[in-house]
């Protein structure tokens, strides 16, 4: 995990993450619009995600499948 970019993973869990909610049927509004969308929406919800964290564990893993 140390080669994998954290930006590019925060940017591509994000835009995900806001796809999603789109599909939900949700309006999502960046950062940079919620005064209006404070002011216009009757029942409005703030998501703020403060952090995420990626761990990295070692746990060996076998599979095996029993046939007759």
């Amino acid at each position: 995990m140390q080669y994998i970019s954290d930006s590019a993973y925060l940017e591509h869990y994000l835009n995900t993450f806001i796809t999603e909610l789109r599909e939900l049927g949700f309006s999502v509004y960046l950062d940079n619009s919620v005064d209006s969308f404070l002011r216009t929406q009757p029942q409005s919800y703030i998501l703020n995600i403060p952090q995420i964290q990626l761990d990295e564990y070692y746990y060996p893993y076998s599979d095996s499948v029993y046939f007759g």
